[in-house]
């Protein structure tokens, strides 16, 4: 199993993740990944390219707001940069911000994605020789003549998944998935993977085909119980997201769920909504702990994915995000 970091926590620099990707490099780290959450990935993954040669690099997640061509034409520039270490991650965006901020329907966010994802092997396989159309439910365009690099390098697309439709979906046409930091252990190894069968059986693939990847909050320290505490911000982000009270249920967290519900029915209450985060929760979605503990707890995805895109957690100050990803880096150490 691999171990990547995420980077480009809010209020950092872009200079500060390139410095940070540099250190991940070094200390012989498998990847760095960046979304869409905090910095634009699209730019920022170029900018990682340039200050690395190893590594490889995730937009985990670019969402779906630029246009397949535009997409497509983004990914080839990366890639040629990376020398083909990019990966494009895509996933959709909570639904508020798909409708209010770029007006995309989120209705049915799964036929929308697949439509998407053709849409841009379409355009990256396009040619000057052989223009290339898409015409689908959501996506169309038409004589594309393609943007030729030189060298070519194919570009491996994996999903962001979450529910079980959606992770049906990357195992029917997706090179990766990567589950959301939801996803426990024993999730991934029930639902998540029976999911994933089904949408493998159904594109007529095999499990080799697909790189499994997770994103998880994980925050380090001496002291264990700050650990904790500074894993909270990043589960109570999702208190009134529906999908979060299925990941909850899942694991039989009930009277947290009539906590979470209570409060996204309140005023917005931060302090509150972090308190709610329960240590059996922390303990099951995150990884937190002293550097001992965090690598053994680590270990419970050896075997269940591919890789471990570990996050430092959100909502925290600038300065302490940038430590928790520095120990991340310094934790996961080659020989460490």
């Amino acid at each position: 199993m691999r171990i990547g970091v995420a980077l480009g926590h809010a209020g950092a620099p872009v200079a500060e993740s390139l410095d940070l990707a540099r250190q991940a490099e070094a200390a012989g780290l498998a990847a760095i990944a960046i979304g869409d959450a905090n910095v634009e990935t699209l730019a920022t993954a170029a900018a990682l390219a340039t200050v690395t040669s190893r590594i490889t690099i995730v937009s985990g997640i670019a969402t779906w707001t630029r246009t397949p061509v535009t997409t497509a034409h983004a990914a080839k520039t990366i890639q040629n940069l990376a020398g083909g270490r990019y990966r494009l991650g895509l996933g959709p965006m909570p639904k508020a911000w798909s409708e209010e901020w770029h007006g995309i329907d989120y209705a049915r966010p799964v036929e929308r994605m697949r439509d998407y994802v053709g849409a841009i092997r379409a355009a990256l396989a396009a040619t000057p020789e052989a223009p290339r159309d898409h015409q689908g439910p959501f996506y169309a365009f038409r004589g594309f003549t393609g943007k030729p690099m030189v060298p070519e390098h194919p570009v491996p697309i994996d999903l962001a998944a979450t529910r079980p439709k959606m992770t049906e979906l990357a195992g029917e046409i997706a090179d990766g998935v990567l589950f959301n930091t939801m996803a426990s252990p024993q999730w991934l190894a029930t639902d998540g993977r029976d999911a994933l069968a089904r949408g493998l059986e159904r594109g007529g693939r095999d499990r080799s085909a697909l790189e499994i990847g997770v994103l998880r909050i994980c925050t380090i320290d001496d002291d264990a119980a700050r650990a904790h505490d500074l894993a909270r911000p990043g589960l109570a982000y999702y208190w009134g997201i529906p999908y979060f009270t299925d990941a909850l249920r899942f694991h039989g967290f009930e009277e947290e769920i009539a906590v979470g519900e209570r409060l996204a029915a309140g005023p917005f209450d931060w302090p509150a909504r972090c308190a709610a985060i329960s240590d059996r929760m922390l303990e099951t979605m995150c990884i937190a702990g002293t550097p001992a503990q965090v690598r053994e707890r680590a270990g419970a995805y050896e075997g269940v994915v591919d890789w471990l895109e570990l996050a430092g957690s959100v909502g925290l100050p600038p300065e302490v995000a940038r430590e928790q990803t520095a120990r991340i880096i310094e934790t996961f150490r080659s020989g460490g």
